[in-house]
C-alpha cells in the first residue's frame, strides 16, 4: 500500500510543476577577492505596502567585508533598480537600524564585523555618547600627529591583515559547506525517451513566484551528449532548439491507471 500511495502522489502533475528542482552538480564555491570587488544583490519581496509606498527591498552585500546596503523600493523594475544609487531619502523607517545592527555584529563565518573590515576600527555604539567609558590612556596626551599616524597604521598594516584572515575564513567554511553539500548529491541519468520536465530558469531568484509553475514540459529526450547534456523534444515532435543540462532537468512521472479491486468475503 505503501508503494502504491508513493507512486500516486509522485505522479501529480501539479505538484510536479510546482516542485523546485534539486541540485545535481556538485557546489563551486565563489571566490572571494578584495574588498568590494564582487557584490551579490538581491531582491526581497513583494512585502506588505508601507506608508512610504515601499513593497520590495533592494540589498547588496560585499563578499569579502560582508558589509550590507539596503534601499526600500516600490516596486522591482528595472528602472527603479538603476536608480537605486541616485536617491537615498526613501529609506524605510526599521532598515537603518537593522544595517547597523547587522554591520556592528561579529560575523561568524570571517570572524570580524562587516564595520571592521570596511573602516578598519570598531563602530562607536549609540550608547557610548549616553554612558561615560573610561579611557585607560586618559592621562596620556595624544597629538594630532600622533592620531594621524595610528589612522594610517590601521590602515595600512592591520587591515590587509584582517582582510587576509577574513579571506581564510570564508574559505574554510566555504569547503565544509561544499562537503555538506556534495554528499547529498543524487545524479540522475536520462535515458532517450524519457519524458522530463525542465526547470524555469526565469524563477530561480524570484521571491514572488511561490505559486508559480516551476518547472516547464513535459518534453522527451530525443539525444544525449556524453556531458550529461541533453537534447530534448516536446510531445508534438518539435526539437528544442538548445541541449539542456542535466542540472535543470527532473523525472516525468506518469500517472498510473488505477482500477478498483472489489474484494467480496464470502
Amino acid at each position: 500500500m505503501y508503494k502504491d500511495i508513493r507512486n500516486y502522489v509522485q505522479a501529480c502533475e501539479v505538484c510536479q510543476k510546482r516542485a523546485k528542482t534539486k541540485r545535481k552538480e556538485p557546489l563551486h564555491p565563489i571566490q572571494i577577492g578584495r574588498a568590494f570587488e564582487r557584490i551579490g544583490i538581491d531582491l526581497v519581496g513583494p512585502l506588505p505596502i508601507t506608508k512610504q509606498n515601499n513593497r520590495y527591498i533592494i540589498v547588496a552585500t560585499d563578499y569579502l567585508t560582508r558589509w550590507p546596503e539596503a534601499k526600500a523600493v516600490p516596486d522591482a523594475g528595472a528602472e527603479t533598480l538603476a536608480k537605486v544609487k541616485e536617491k537615498d531619502e526613501d529609506w524605510d523607517i526599521h532598515i537603518p537600524a537593522v544595517l547597523f545592527a547587522y554591520r556592528t555584529k561579529r560575523h561568524a563565518t570571517t570572524g570580524y564585523t562587516p564595520f571592521q573590515l570596511t573602516y578598519g576600527r570598531q563602530a562607536k555604539m549609540p550608547i557610548e555618547a549616553l554612558i561615560p567609558v573610561e579611557n585607560i590612556d586618559a592621562d596620556k596626551e595624544i597629538t594630532l600627529e600622533d592620531s594621524i599616524l595610528q589612522r594610517a597604521f590601521e590602515l595600512i598594516d592591520e587591515l590587509p591583515y584582517q582582510h587576509s584572515e577574513a579571506r581564510r575564513n570564508t574559505e574554510k567554511s566555504q569547503k565544509k559547506q561544499k562537503v555538506r553539500f556534495d554528499m547529498n548529491i543524487r545524479k540522475e541519468e536520462f535515458e532517450i525517451g524519457d519524458k522530463v520536465w525542465v526547470q524555469r530558469k526565469d524563477l530561480e531568484n524570484s521571491r514572488s513566484a511561490k505559486f508559480e509553475d516551476k518547472r516547464i514540459g513535459p518534453f522527451i529526450v530525443q539525444s544525449k551528449l556524453n556531458n550529461r547534456a541533453y537534447k530534448l523534444q516536446n510531445l508534438e515532435g518539435k526539437t528544442l532548439l538548445k541541449y539542456y543540462n542535466s542540472d535543470r532537468l527532473a523525472r516525468y512521472y506518469e500517472k498510473q491507471n488505477w482500477q478498483p479491486v472489489i474484494v467480496i468475503d464470502k
